[in-house]
């Protein structure tokens, strides 16, 4: 609502003590992620846990399929703003292997791991 922000033209003077609690109000909501429970990844991980279980106990393989992926994505560093597109030095990412799947319950296994070292 453009009205209630001072920085906006809404053809209203509110002052600078107002300007002023309402830039520092703004300040602190957009940096406390930490207010924000999903913003933690153990918090996501637990959720995708339980979505997961309960998909699988419906027996809806689609889902956990996605769910499975979510998770992986969180784990991997997938969902971060920042992404390393060169090896060390520039050089090209070394490249050794495959990386084996995992099974369901070696899925569950792993999660219950994350979940109780957190």
């Amino acid at each position: 609502m453009a009205e209630y922000d001072p920085s906006k033209t809404s053809g209203r003077d509110v002052g600078a003590k107002l300007k002023a609690v309402f830039n520092a109000t703004r300040k602190e909501f957009l940096e406390d992620v930490a207010g924000v429970p999903i913003a933690n990844l153990a918090v996501r991980l637990q959720m995708l846990q339980r979505l997961c279980v309960e998909a699988d106990i419906r027996g809806n393989s689609a889902m956990v399929a996605r769910l499975l992926e979510q998770a992986a994505k969180e784990v991997g560093g997938l969902l971060t703003n920042r992404r390393e597109l060169t090896g060390k030095g520039g050089g090209p990412i070394e490249q050794t292997g495959t990386v084996p799947m995992m099974t369901l319950s070696e899925f569950y296994e792993a999660a219950r791991k994350v979940a109780s070292e957190v």
